[in-house]
């Protein structure tokens, strides 16, 4: 069992954090997208509203509520009033397809749909209840806060360290993704912990140019409401973007991945833009390339602070924001408030020698209370309550995190999660194909792509097998390349020598056409 953590991680809704700012800094801004604003005010006084709406219409506390917008101005306002009228906020990418949108609803089981354009054709086709936002044109979600009180509902019981207040996707190595739950305490927790860590508060500006349906994007919408910062939310912005954004706007804190970070790397102008105001740059979601963070700080004079954590146990560690000039880029920095890691030899879960690598597990009053399907448990903790990182680590003498490699094969593209085994089980629906193994490939602009390889038992080609893929899995999902091969190189056991195939992979991709 995890020990009884400190006093200070909130035991209550995570709407209160909202409604708390709104009360002492009721005209500053809270939400900054496209041009328009809403303050603290506006947007607790909108998402009761909305809150009021859901209960009128009959939502009972623990209705979950699937969440598949793409960024806009509605999204917080979903968020707070969702869980003000005590409903779970089950966060889910727009842009899956009619099977992956089925794959999701089978394991969770909504009693509600909110969404925007980008999945409504997949709205339409499920079948249970049924909110629209059409940014820029106001849709039924406006339609259903008019007329309802901006004062908060009345409060609604509930066990706020053990019932669900969100759920979002995690892709797992065995298939298709699987639910991770949190509660208002868990998710609290990492708030709190990633919050501190990069010293967010009144008045600061947050950028955050990222999906909000991950664990970070709803977690950097809570800890600015419970810090009274600002979040300033873009869509696919170019650098110019982001950096006249930091200039005009006097960002604090900017938080970006890996394509990103080259962009503006190789960006000619960059010493043309005033970047004073940043405090923290933060590298997320992809592992870092020491080239390219160098290069940025060379040619603005700012410090990238990196952290560590996952889905299941965001903000488990990170450098120390306060003092940049001791950040490091290649750790994740030490653990933060409670968490508390070690190394394992992930056989036989034994401590190894310090220094030595291992499997990372880690102890925290921010992991989650587990997944759904229920079945997607088993082996995820230790027998003594620790959770598996699956991330291979040292941990220094004085505290500090390396992380060297993945023991799970997760592919990141642009921060999102593909699973090999979601990929190959695509391909080999294909009759020609008689194995195939997906690894994950250095790309210049997504960190990593997917990269198939396949022993055919009947004639195709490339063009052939990814033209099927593209019928069957998202964009970010789809292999960039599909190499024929005479065998897939497996151990005895039959296990798939995933790290012979990314070197083979990086080499033939290498090769000059």
């Amino acid at each position: 069992m995890i020990p009884r953590p400190s006093l200070y991680y909130p035991r209550h809704n995570l709407a209160d954090l909202l409604a708390t700012t709104a009360s002492r800094s009721a005209e500053s801004t809270a939400i900054v997208f496209d041009g328009e604003r809403l303050s603290f005010r506006e947007l607790d006084a909108l998402s009761n509203s909305l809150a009021n709406a859901l209960i009128d219409d009959g939502l009972v506390p623990g209705t979950r509520v699937y969440l598949a917008m793409a960024t806009c101005l509605e999204w917080p306002i979903a968020l707070f009033g969702v869980l003000r009228a005590g409903g779970v906020v089950v966060a889910a990418n727009p842009r899956w397809n009619l099977e992956e949108t089925g794959h999701a609803f089978d394991t969770v089981a909504p009693g509600l749909f909110i969404t925007d354009p980008t999945s409504r054709d997949a709205a339409e086709a499920s079948g249970i209840p049924l909110l629209t936002v059409d940014p820029g044109h106001r849709g039924t979600l406006w339609d259903a806060v008019r007329g309802h009180s901006a004062e908060p509902p009345r409060p609604i019981e509930r066990d706020w360290e053990r019932d669900e207040a969100l759920l979002f996707f995690s892709s797992g190595t065995t298939g298709l993704p699987k639910a991770v739950r949190h509660s208002h305490f868990s998710f609290g927790a990492s708030v709190i912990n990633w919050k501190s860590a990069i010293g967010l508060q009144f008045p600061d500006k947050q950028q955050f140019p990222l999906p909000l349906f991950t664990g970070l994007g709803v977690s950097t919408l809570v800890g600015s409401a419970m810090g009274g910062a600002a979040v300033y939310l873009s869509v696919a912005p170019g650098v110019d973007d982001l950096l006249g954004e930091i200039q005009r706007e006097r960002i604090t804190h900017s938080i970006q991945v890996a394509p990103v970070a080259q962009r503006i790397a190789r960006h000619p102008g960059i010493e043309d833009y005033d970047l004073s105001s940043i405090r923290v740059l933060a590298w997320v979601a992809t592992a870092v390339s020491p080239a390219v963070a160098d290069e940025v700080t060379r040619r603005t004079g700012v410090h990238w602070v990196v952290g560590y954590g996952m889905t299941e146990c965001l903000g488990l560690t990170c450098n120390p924001a306060e003092y940049p000039e001791q950040c490091r880029i290649d750790s994740v920095g030490p653990a933060r408030s409670d968490g508390r890691l070690r190394v394992v030899d992930p056989e036989t879960l034994e401590d190894v020698p310090q220094g030595e690598e291992g499997e990372l597990i880690a102890k925290s009053p921010a992991i989650m209370l587990g997944y759904l399907p229920e079945s997607a448990n088993e082996g995820v903790f230790t027998p003594d309550g620790w959770l598996r990182t699956g991330d291979i680590a040292r941990i220094e003498e004085d505290g500090w995190v390396v992380i060297t490699d993945r023991l799970k094969d997760l592919i990141k593209v642009s921060g999102l999660q593909v699973a090999p085994a979601e990929v190959e089980a695509a391909l080999l629906e294909h009759p020609g194909i008689a194995d195939c193994a997906v690894v994950g490939a250095p790309d210049e602009t997504t960190g990593e792509k997917p990269v198939a390889f396949v022993v055919a038992g009947t004639p195709v080609t490339e063009a052939e097998l990814l033209g099927w893929l593209a019928e069957r899995l998202s964009t970010y999902k789809r292999p960039s390349r599909v190499f024929l091969v005479d065998d897939i190189p497996r151990t005895a056991s039959g296990k798939t020598l995933r790290r012979d195939l990314k070197t083979i992979a990086a080499e033939r991709i290498a090769e000059p056409a």
